[in-house]
């Protein structure tokens, strides 16, 4: 049986996530649904850890700055 870490940060919600990318909630469930941003489902609802979610903003730099 596979054991994971202790979570020690709390878990985001689409909305939270939203704000931090300055996106709509609809666009995060489909990065979600999309495999591009990983989540943790419990019952029907998603959540995005945040090193998910920082590792994503890594993968989609941009060096057009």
């Amino acid at each position: 049986m596979e054991t994971y870490p202790e979570i020690k940060k709390p878990l985001l919600k689409a909305k939270d996530v939203a704000k931090q990318l300055n996106i709509s909630i609809s666009y995060v469930y489909k990065l979600i649904n999309s495999k591009q941003l990983s989540s943790v489902s419990i019952n029907n609802a998603k959540r995005i850890r945040q090193e998910d979610l920082n590792n994503f903003i890594n993968e989609n730099l941009s060096n057009e700055w």
